[in-house]
C-alpha cells in the first residue's frame, strides 16, 4: 500500500519502476533510424564506432553519471552488423556481420548509394534524460551523416519493451 498522499513509491522506485540508484536516474532510450546514403557508400564499421563513441561522449557532456550500455545493429542489403560500448575509455566494438567469420566486423559492408538501411540502437546511461539522450543521438546523426550527404529519419521509443 502507498503510505504517500502524493502518490511516491514508498520503496523509491521511479515514474517507471526503476529502483533508486547512486548513479542517479536510467531512462531507457531506443530508437531505429532509416538512413540512404545519396553521395558515396557508407561504410557499417566506421560509422557504428563514430555514432556510439559520439553518442556515449555527448551524454557525458551532458552530465551522465555512469555509461551503461549502448548498443546497435545496422541493417543493409549487404548484412547485419551489431556494435556495443560499455565504457567510453574501451570504445565501441563491431562484431562481425551476417556470414562474417571472426570477431572482427565484416570491414567490408556498407551501405550502397541509394540503398535505405535501419539503424536499431539502445542507450542505457545514468543521470540523463532521453529527451536530453535523443537530443546528443540527432546531433551525433547529423554530424556523422551530414558531410557524407546521408539522409536519415528516426522514430524514438522511451519504452524499454518496444
Amino acid at each position: 500500500m502507498n503510505a504517500d498522499p502524493h502518490g511516491a513509491d514508498p520503496h523509491g522506485a521511479d515514474s517507471h519502476g526503476a529502483p533508486p540508484s547512486a548513479a542517479g536516474p536510467l531512462e531507457p532510450y531506443g530508437t531505429w533510424v532509416r538512413l540512404r546514403p545519396e553521395r558515396d557508400p557508407l561504410a557499417a564499421t566506421p560509422f557504428l564506432k563514430a555514432l556510439l563513441e559520439g553518442v556515449a561522449a555527448g551524454c557525458a557532456a551532458a552530465g551522465a553519471t555512469v555509461i551503461g550500455h549502448l548498443k546497435c545493429v545496422l541493417h543493409t542489403e549487404a548484412g547485419v552488423v551489431p556494435c556495443n560500448l560499455t565504457s567510453v575509455r574501451s570504445g565501441a566494438v563491431c562484431r562481425g556481420g551476417a556470414g562474417a567469420a571472426g570477431a572482427d566486423a565484416a570491414p567490408g559492408i556498407a551501405v550502397a548509394v541509394g540503398e535505405e538501411a535501419v539503424l536499431d540502437l539502445v542507450v542505457l546511461v545514468y543521470g540523463v534524460s532521453a529527451a536530453l539522450i535523443d537530443e546528443v543521438v540527432r546531433d551525433v546523426l547529423e554530424r556523422i551523416l551530414g558531410p557524407v550527404c546521408a539522409h536519415w529519419a528516426g522514430q524514438i521509443s522511451t519504452d524499454p519493451h518496444s
